[in-house]
């Protein structure tokens, strides 16, 4: 059990990190923490639009010998304000030190974009 708590934790920091890269803008750090099979997820000029993005509440989902999958809410904040926050899941190949994202996928919006109160 705890490798494998270990194995999600630093999966969890990988996609911390990941997206305080991207919210920073800062896309060759980003890069090195996702795989070529992941890169059309997190294209620079998407984030770009974004006056910062977070992710918060990653929670381990699956896991295989070679993988972890996490869900997670991740939150995009507009420079005029507005917020809108989707569930998405990350797969990180666990051989790799640190694990590296080799997937992600969006799920659902959770919160409409819609001014930050």
């Amino acid at each position: 059990v705890a490798e494998g708590q270990a194995a999600a934790a630093a999966a969890v920091r990988t996609v911390e990190s990941l997206y305080q890269a991207l919210s920073r803008q800062d896309f060759s750090a980003a890069r090195a923490l996702f795989s070529g099979d992941a890169a059309d997820q997190f294209n620079p000029a998407f984030f770009r639009q974004f006056s910062r993005v977070e992710v918060a509440d990653l929670q381990p989902t699956a896991r295989s010998a070679a993988t972890i999958t996490l869900d997670g809410v991740v939150s995009f904040f507009y420079p005029d304000g507005s917020l809108q926050k989707e569930a998405r899941t990350f797969t990180l190949d666990t051989n790799s030190d640190p694990p590296r994202v080799v997937a992600s996928a969006f799920g659902m919006v959770v919160r409409p974009r819609s001014p930050n109160p």
